[in-house]
């Protein structure tokens, strides 16, 4: 029992050390943050003895500036959803549910308002299909709140409603993501029909440069990707941090591949935006 007790001790140092190697700041594809993780990691591995080369990948580049959320003085902060054009928007509220099924949409207006959803908690990935269903009834701007208290979200809206391969449009109004705890408040002033403000300033780079660390080995092939919303803590800084505890141990025995844009990054609004 003091054996296993000792071995999870250790460990779980080893892990902390290796999950802050690369820093607990977001990290977008073709960023300067970016080109600096990449180059970081690559170093990791080739102080184990492990040669490892760079490959560079074109792809798109978005950030965040700022972002809020403003009513009656009420000024809310907010995170816009990649990829969010930048926009400054004054509209009535309506607040729709999930706003995924046709009987929430059922005798409300939503043309020309900012919509008011909270974000569909059985699938994260469904807030695509709530922004298009939003878009289509002709809103200005869409402020999610999310399913859980204290947390901001990001995942890759898109304008369109298959995964084609080739280039898409880019998504036309902005939207926003914002606390559980701030949408509730927001529920209300939406029901009174009060005006929100919606402020977004981001940024759009295409032809900006991601990369792919590299190291070919025989047999099994370790991998992660370096990139991440927000801290990233299980997506993916802690798969990170395992391959670096791997390298430690196994060397060359097996080969790495650590990537970036697996968020997003794909060329020109692709749907396959992690590809």
């Amino acid at each position: 029992m003091e054996c296993s007790l000792f071995l999870f001790v250790s460990f779980k140092e080893d892990f902390l050390k290796k999950l802050n190697y690369t820093g607990q700041y977001e990290v977008v594809a073709g960023s300067e943050k970016d080109k600096r993780v990449c180059e970081a990691l690559r170093g990791a591995l080739e102080e184990e003895g492990v040669d490892a080369q760079l490959i560079p990948l074109p792809c798109m580049s978005w950030r965040a500036k700022v972002a809020f959320v403003e009513v009656e003085g009420l000024k809310i902060r907010a995170e816009p959803l990649p990829y969010t054009p930048s926009g400054d928007i004054e509209a009535r509220a309506v607040f729709i549910n999930t706003g995924l099924h046709e009987s929430e949409w059922k005798n409300v207006e939503a043309e020309d308002k900012v919509v008011l959803l909270e974000w569909f908690k059985d699938n994260l990935d469904d807030v695509n299909w709530q922004y298009i269903n939003a878009v289509l009834r002709g809103a200005r701007a869409v402020v999610l709140f999310d399913p859980y208290p204290g947390r901001f979200r990001r995942i890759v809206i898109t304008a369109e409603r298959d995964y084609r391969y080739w280039p898409g449009a880019p998504p036309p109004i902005p939207a926003l993501s914002i606390r559980r705890e701030d949408g509730l408040k927001l529920i209300k002033k939406a029901r009174e029909g009060r005006s929100f403000r919606v402020y977004s300033k981001t940024e759009v780079r295409h032809g900006a440069t991601t990369y792919i660390i590299e190291s070919k080995g025989e047999g099994v092939l370790v991998t992660a990707h370096y990139d991440r919303w927000f801290e990233g803590f299980t997506d993916d800084r802690a798969g990170l941090a395992l391959l670096l505890l791997l390298c430690e141990r196994l060397k060359d025995e097996v080969g790495y591949v650590i990537f970036g844009a697996e968020e997003s990054g794909a060329p020109g609004y692709s749907p396959w935006y992690w590809t």
